[in-house]
């Protein structure tokens, strides 16, 4: 569990105290006649109107900023930049030190302008004229929009899944040691994970380590020293700066995100020191990767090291795999399992005994992404001298296989300590709702429409009928016609890429011709699909098809999904019976909850346009069924026919003047029948 060091809050208070001090000191120079009132009056003014246009600018540079940004050809830039290696990480680092130092200086100005803002304003009423609101309220806005946090403390005695290093002498000496090898000194805190990742983070008296169940019940002890020297090695004093940076990138995310107006007056400068982090992180990401390989290289035996990055990339592959076979789902069973940290620690297990033979052949074969951060598990071994991916045995102590043991415990009664109070939530959630849906379907006979198929397809993939759900997205894709089986081939397509079978690309193509909505998930699974199998002619024909979906995502597809005030909207004329089929409809699903619905054309381009359909609920409309209507509307019109929709609640719209169009009312439930 993480807190803020006493020194951070001090910030925010000195922001706090300075605010309303300039404030005190106001009213007294008002109540003692020292004040000028021209001079104070014309302070007042100049520097509120500055806070407030410096504030303007600054909201406009960050939209111009993130418009400006080139998507269609982003990754290629980075790709090109990722080429200049050390040289581009320099500049890159260089150019975040420079953003940090220009928000800490927009921070301290904006201090000083509004004590001098509060002095001004006290001066001139005094403090009867005001309230005491004023200053606090003015305090609080400088208090946070001066913080920037950069240190927190790991508090171990809040964190059920810290691991005391008496209960773990071991573990800790297998840190301990990898530690020492790099040249990292400082106090050693280690914590427990329910995933297959390591990780390492400096704290203010040393280091924070977390290690995944997956990773601890999989590696052996000398694996895992390789593990952690690789961690190490990314946290070295090297790299202070690089870990400096990326501590400031976590804390002001969560503050830009959560901080709203506190940000905003030099929220440009946030923007663009986020998105120079990020392509920093990506484009350095292999270089930084490649060098603490070596720390395992210099310092460990690279066969043990090659044998756990194969464990690595088993687990990746295994995740691949999931939601290809029928399993138990974990949420069928009325109360919540004995074992819920175990249990997926044993399907991995037995999964890996299955398949491990064909995942050490498909390790030979990977095509590296242009998104990696990480070079393929081919890539890493080759570099530590090794030609052959091969697991090695583990000959591991009684004493730290216990502590690997009494560790997966800790985690698992801190999981069920947590999950056993809203275990019948995530249950009603993920097995309860979906399997009504179900037996309801079956009970009716096991009905296939255009309107109904989604929602059985994705509550059979829910609860883990996997062979049914094959079974049925062939059934819609051979009985409901073209466009409105879309959904059936991108689901039946990922699941046959999920299983190595390469016909699921057509599918997964198919579903991208007929309909847009999912475009995204198609493409990054064929992408992902080329690369593990090492398919170079699917990836370059992905590659390709990716790049023309991205432009038509930029110039249209979002335009689509959008309605403001701006748009150009006109009347809308559907063609044919369109209008009657869709008013028919609604009235069959309409639940009580829907007012009124309105259409309008927006125009994107002179050859893009889409239909808007609005709907207005009742005032009184309970939420649960108004979701219901909503979500049968637009399974209705995305699987209608090729015509371009979007569905709006218009209590999401602001300022958007559709009720003004003509014959933009198209159904009522004042004169439905």
């Amino acid at each position: 569990m993480n807190k803020i060091k006493p020194i951070e809050v001090l910030k925010w208070l000195l922001a706090a105290v300075l605010a309303i001090g300039f404030a005190i000191l106001g009213s007294v120079c008002n109540a003692e006649g020292l004040a000028n009132p021209i001079a104070c009056g014309v302070a007042l003014g100049v520097f509120s109107l500055g806070l407030i246009a410096g504030t303007v600018i600054s909201l406009v540079k960050k939209k111009k900023f993130v418009d400006g940004v080139d998507r269609e050809n982003l990754q290629s830039q980075l790709l090109a930049e990722r080429e200049r290696g050390s040289e581009i990480a320099e500049e890159k680092l260089r150019l975040l030190k420079k953003l940090i130092r220009t928000i800490d200086f927009c921070s301290v100005v904006i201090l000083f302008g509004v004590c001098i803002i509060d002095f001004c304003f006290f001066a001139l009423v005094g403090v009867q004229g005001s309230g005491a609101a004023l200053p606090m309220i003015i305090g609080m806005y400088t208090g946070l929009g001066f913080i920037r946090y950069r240190h927190v403390e790991t508090n171990e005695n809040k964190s059920e899944n810290y691991l005391l290093e008496v209960n773990f002498p071991e573990i800790y000496a297998t840190a301990k040691r990898a530690a020492d090898k790099i040249g990292c000194e400082g106090k050693i805190k280690i914590f427990v994970d329910h995933d297959f990742n390591a990780g390492i983070s400096v704290i203010s008296d040393g280091y924070s380590i977390r290690l995944g169940s997956f990773l601890l019940d999989n590696t052996s002890q000398e694996e895992l020293y390789n593990v952690l020297l690789h961690e190490f090695a990314h946290v070295t004093k090297e790299n202070a700066d690089i870990n400096r940076v990326m501590n400031y990138a976590g804390v002001s995310q969560d503050s830009g995100d959560a901080g709203g107006f506190a940000v905003f007056p030099y929220i440009y400068f946030h923007a663009k020191f986020m998105f120079e982090f990020f392509s920093y992180r990506y484009i350095c990401s292999l270089m930084y990767e490649d060098a603490a390989d070596r720390a395992m290289r210099d310092h460990g035996d690279p066969r043990i090291a090659a044998s756990m990055l194969v464990k690595l990339k088993f687990f990746e592959l295994y995740q691949w795999e999931m939601n290809t076979y029928d399993v138990e789902n974990l949420f069928e069973p009325e109360i919540l399992i004995e074992d819920p940290v175990r249990k997926p620690l044993r399907m991995f297990r037995e999964r890996y005994e299955i398949r491990q033979n064909e995942w050490i052949k498909m390790i030979d074969s990977e095509i590296i992404s242009r998104a990696a951060t990480h070079p393929t598990v081919k890539m890493r071994i080759e570099s530590l001298g090794i030609s052959e991916a091969k697991i090695m045995p583990r000959n591991d102590s009684e004493e730290f296989l216990c502590e690997v043991d009494k560790a997966i415990s800790r985690l698992e009664d801190m999981m069920i300590k947590e999950l056993t109070p809203i275990y019948s939530q995530l249950r009603e959630q993920n097995y309860l709702a979906p399997k009504r849906l179900i037996d309801e379907w079956e009970k009716e006979g096991k009905p296939i429409t255009k309107e109904n198929y989604q929602n059985i397809i994705v509550a059979l993939f829910t609860i883990d009928r996997i062979t049914d759900f094959v079974n049925l997205c062939c059934q819609v894709i051979e009985n409901i016609p073209e466009p409105a089986n879309y959904f059936a081939h991108h689901m039946y397509g990922c699941y046959l890429l999920h299983s190595y079978d390469e016909r699921g690309i057509d599918h997964l193509y198919k579903s991208v011709e007929l309909n847009h909505n999912n475009w995204e998930e198609a493409m990054h699974t064929i992408g992902e699909y080329a690369c593990t199998v090492g398919k170079q002619d699917q990836l370059d024909k992905y590659r390709e098809r990716a790049s023309e979906l991205m432009e038509k995502e930029v110039n249209v597809y979002e335009k689509m999904n959008s309605l403001k005030s701006k748009d150009k909207i006109v009347e809308e004329h559907l063609p044919g019976e369109m209008l009657e089929d869709f008013l028919r409809y609604v009235k069959g699903i309409d639940n009580g909850t829907i007012d009124k619905i309105y259409m309008v054309r927006k125009i994107i381009s002179d050859e893009h346009f889409v239909t808007c359909v609005i709907v207005e609920p009742k005032k009184k409309a309970e939420p649960e069924k108004l979701g219901d209507a909503m979500n049968k509307i637009f399974q209705y019109l995305d699987k209608s026919s090729d015509w371009q929709y979007s569905l709006y609640d218009v209590r999401a719209l602001s300022g958007v003047r559709f009720k003004q169009v003509k014959n933009s009312c198209i159904y009522s439930s004042k004169s439905k029948k």
